[in-house]
């Protein structure tokens, strides 16, 4: 990085400890939580702004509001009322790979080190599901508490295939009810019973499904926008 800013010749080169100040220690030394790093860089790029004077209306507080803004199923954590508990804890993620299985898992463990997981997963057919599977079962106490689904599209991987192609084990999940709706429903009840953290994760092809079971209102367009837009796309593919 100090090479490529010499050979660009570069004004300056900051570390985010020049403007911030150095960080907190980790409660864990090998954990890295690249979510709050991506934050802290951006604070300091943005401090860069305002202290040159170039993003004259940037205030430190206006940083501090932005950059705690999200995507939605990045790691997110929201608390679903329930009939018979005050709440439940969900995180929605869309990690769909190994390596990002990984670090959600290894991110669950320190955000929650004493907390048993229940899991709501679907994956996308070109994914390593093998490895996926194995990943999912070394961080559940038993294979009941992962329940698999299959989402609709097309490029989806279907649960038969998920089960002839991953793990044996994963034969003793919920699979029986293929619909996200309804998993996501019996495991938001199960994990209110048994005190779980509940994980959805995998494919984002089953998080509009499993927001909306969750109540979790999103913006939509008008019908009207909606439908002008379908006729533009149909144009569109006649040329």
């Amino acid at each position: 990085m100090r090479g490529c800013a010499t050979e660009k010749k570069a004004s300056q080169f900051y570390e985010c400890a020049d403007l911030l100040g150095k960080k907190e220690t980790e409660r864990e030394v090998n954990f890295v939580d690249y979510d709050s790093e991506n934050s802290r860089t951006a604070t300091a790029a943005l401090t860069i702004l305002e202290k040159e004077g170039i993003a004259r209306r940037l205030s430190k507080q206006h940083i501090s509001d932005g950059v705690k803004v999200r995507p939605s199923c990045r790691f997110e954590e929201i608390d679903i009322a329930t009939s018979t508990t005050e709440s439940v804890k969900v995180i929605l993620d869309v990690a769909h790979n190994p390596q990002a299985f990984e670090y959600l898992f290894t991110k669950l463990r320190h955000n929650y080190p004493s907390t048993n997981l229940r899991i709501v997963v679907g994956f996308s057919a070109d994914k390593d599901v093998k490895t996926l599977s194995d990943l999912l079962l070394e961080n559940v106490s038993h294979p009941s508490k992962i329940h698999l689904v299959e989402s609709s599209n097309p490029r989806a991987a279907s649960i038969s295939t998920v089960l002839e192609s991953a793990n044996p084990k994963l034969l003793e999940c919920n699979y029986q009810q293929t619909s996200v709706s309804v998993q996501v429903k019996d495991a938001l009840k199960l994990a209110a019973t048994n005190d779980e953290l509940l994980v959805i994760c995998g494919s984002f092809f089953i998080m509009a499904e499993a927001r909306a079971e969750l109540g979790i209102e999103e913006p939509r367009d008008g019908g009207a926008i909606g439908e002008e837009t379908a006729r533009i796309i149909q144009r569109q593919s006649k040329k």
